[in-house]
């Protein structure tokens, strides 16, 4: 659904630079050895809904219940 949402907008002129962040980063992260899930939720989190179709309130649950807030 995210890549036909993202597609879909490219076709009518619009560009979603956060999805294409996110697909960079995350291998790119990787090549530094960064443990995305523990050194960086917020974007494990981002890539888990965006990517991976991840429920989001189950997402934000776990996120929020792991780092105490």
């Amino acid at each position: 659904m995210t890549r036909e949402a993202f597609k879909k907008m490219f076709d009518e002129g619009e560009y979603g630079e956060g999805f294409m962040a996110l697909k960079l980063a995350i291998p790119w992260l990787h090549n530094f050895k960064i443990d995305i899930e523990k050194d960086l939720p917020l974007l494990n989190l981002l890539d888990n809904i965006i990517s991976k179709s991840a429920r989001p309130y189950e997402e934000l649950k776990t996120f929020v219940l792991k780092s105490g807030i």
